[in-house]
């Protein structure tokens, strides 16, 4: 045993190589598994891989298609290859072609928020040769979270309360006027409010909307602009004019009179659908049917309704990775998921086991590349493994059991590239409790925040980069008091010096240490990938700021080598990260000048 001179630069440093050197594996089985004929061409690999939980925020997006079957470069635009961020909305940008490899990249013109959950839709106004004839894809949509760029101890402060007055409830979070902040969106009587960020997430303006009811934020027409559809019964869509100001349109048929809502991009047309829980033929009061509204310049089309049973709640994502979005739904007491067929149609619900009851979400608990079930069951959190078969293995993590259906989320609150839970217990004592993901399956309770004042029981819980500082922040509403509550993550408290096992890398990927290390100029990276995939790698210092790509886009398999000049660079530590389709490995390096 031995002592060492331990100062607060050295912790940092020491924290900052472990969270970069954690290996990330991912699954081994195929991720594209595609019905035959369903993707044309097929996708041989994107970046980031599907369902990435820590995305950098200004990378270049790739997908490659299967050699034989050439894209049509005149066919890809910012409208044709979508990029939609949840908070962030349409992001512009610049797609190219490598015929070569069959590869398009495209670069966004601005960053993603951290934290937020991005779609990227090949959509089939994307055109490819086949045999000659031109003709349309089939579409392909992904989807991944940007990452969270500072680690914390996913510490909460209670830091600002906000009283509307009257029923609020928390429905989105988004950039609502294109300033670069994160605001807030809430139901309210008699009309919906959005509530501008004035830039620290703690002082917001008030926009006042025309209607009450759930509401839809997105940039349905790649305006450049996030617009609006809400409603019950009755829906509008209400058009962002840029100023803060909002142009109501007619009122419109709608069904969806509860919280069972969700919003993704089902048949790849590059515009979100609204997916809702309904009541069957209007009547009766128990939502049992989940309707599918499509947004067509601003008119609201009913595309599809499914008789489900009573529905509790309601979630979507890829859940085997074929390229089309799916959609989860407690109902009838059973968890079910309606399968995408690919062409932007669900298919009747098939059941799974076992049930999570409350406050779902579907996410990459444990960064093996498939969507897992995380939330609440009469057992406290559960979160349930996909296998990659279409079955599910449940893992609890019973050190509390008063966890919520009611707010309840999920986010890298620490900035580890893991996905935490936060949720709103049932007692009168504590508002939000923060569990940390350890890794495993398993979350584990590293905070909790009492009240002091009654708030009630917590409708809705939101996570977001509110103060732009690359830590998540909370957003979290009291419908009983009309109370929104922000909780600032404390970045001033150091992060958590987690000790753990070493993770093995995926048989055949290999990221061997540059040469010379320590340099001074140019070193060598030499790498091995068992097949021919799309690789990137990247250069990070250590407050995980993107430096320099060094490789983005196809590589063959076997043993691989890239150079990288960094005689530009200042002295220190520096991080190479290499993603592949099933992997991150990341290796320290030490430049001199």
């Amino acid at each position: 045993m031995y002592k060492r001179k331990f100062t607060m630069k050295t912790f940092i440093l020491a924290f900052l190589a472990f969270s970069f050197q954690l290996t990330v594996s991912f699954a081994q089985n195929p991720l594209f598994q595609h019905p035959a004929g369903m993707i044309t061409p097929q996708v041989v690999s994107c970046y980031p891989p599907q369902n990435f939980t820590h995305f950098p925020l200004a990378d270049s997006l790739t997908i490659t298609f299967g050699q034989s079957t050439p894209i049509n470069s005149a066919s890809l635009t910012d409208s044709t290859f979508v990029v939609m961020g949840q908070q962030s909305g349409w992001h512009q940008g610049t797609a190219t072609y490598n015929g070569g490899t069959n590869t398009i990249t495209f670069k966004p013109i601005k960053p993603f928020f951290a934290g937020e959950l991005v779609t990227t839709v090949a959509t089939k106004k994307i055109q490819y040769d086949s045999a000659g004839t031109i003709v349309p894809i089939h579409g392909f949509a992904w989807q991944f979270y940007g990452a969270v760029t500072k680690q914390t101890r996913a510490t909460f402060q209670d830091t600002e309360h906000l009283n509307p007055e009257g029923f609020t409830d928390i429905s989105a979070l988004a950039d609502m006027d294109n300033d670069g902040n994160i605001d807030l969106l809430y139901q309210h009587a008699p009309g919906d409010i959005i509530a501008f960020n004035t830039g620290n997430g703690l002082n917001y303006v008030n926009t006042t909307l025309s209607s009450e009811g759930n509401i839809f934020p997105a940039d349905y027409l790649h305006r450049g602009f996030i617009d609006i559809v809400e409603g019950y019964f009755s829906c509008a869509y209400d058009s962002n004019k840029g100023n803060r100001t909002f142009s109501s349109g007619r009122s419109q048929t709608f069904n969806s009179p509860g919280s069972a809502i969700t919003m993704v991009d089902i048949d790849c047309d590059g515009a979100p659908e609204i997916i809702v829980g309904g009541l069957q033929k209007g009547t009766g009061t128990t939502l049992d049917t989940i309707n599918v509204y499509s947004v067509i310049g601003d008119s609201i089309i009913k595309r599809q309704s499914i008789y489900v049973g009573d529905i509790s709640i309601m979630s979507s994502g890829d859940f085997n990775n074929d390229g089309a979005i799916d959609v989860y739904v407690y109902a009838g007491g059973h968890s079910e998921i309606l399968y995408n067929d690919g062409a932007g149609k669900l298919l009747p619900p098939q059941t799974i086991t076992p049930n999570v009851a409350g406050g779902l979400n579907a996410v990459d608990m444990d960064n093996d590349g498939l969507l897992d079930l995380v939330g609440w069951t009469g057992q406290g959190v559960e979160i349930d493994h996909n296998n990659g078969d279409g079955t599910f293995t449940p893992f609890y993590s019973n050190d509390r059991f008063d966890a919520s259906r009611y707010g309840f989320n999920v986010g890298d609150c620490d900035g580890d590239g893991l996905m935490d839970v936060v949720y709103t217990p049932v007692t009168d004592t504590t508002f939000i409790v923060i569990a940390r993901n350890i890794g495993n399956d398993q979350v584990r309770v590293t905070q909790e925040i009492a009240e002091n004042t009654y708030l009630g029981q917590g409708a809705e819980v939101f996570l977001g980069d509110l103060d732009n500082d690359g830590a998540m922040d909370m957003a979290i509403s009291f419908d009983q008091t009309g109370t929104i509550v922000i909780l600032k993550n404390d970045s001033s408290v150091p992060p958590l010096a987690v000790v753990q096992s070493p993770v093995s890398s995926p048989e055949g990927y290999v990221l061997n240490e540059n040469f010379p290390n320590p340099s001074s100029n140019v070193t060598n990276i030499s790498y091995v990938i068992p097949t021919t995939e799309t690789v990137n790698i990247s250069i990070y210092n250590t407050d995980g700021q993107l430096i320099s790509t060094v490789v983005n886009g196809l590589v063959t398999g076997g043993a691989n080598a890239a150079t990288y000049d960094c005689s530009a660079l200042p002295s220190g530590v520096y991080f190479i990260r290499l993603i592949a389709l099933h992997v991150t490995l990341t290796k320290e390096f030490v430049h001199y000048v």
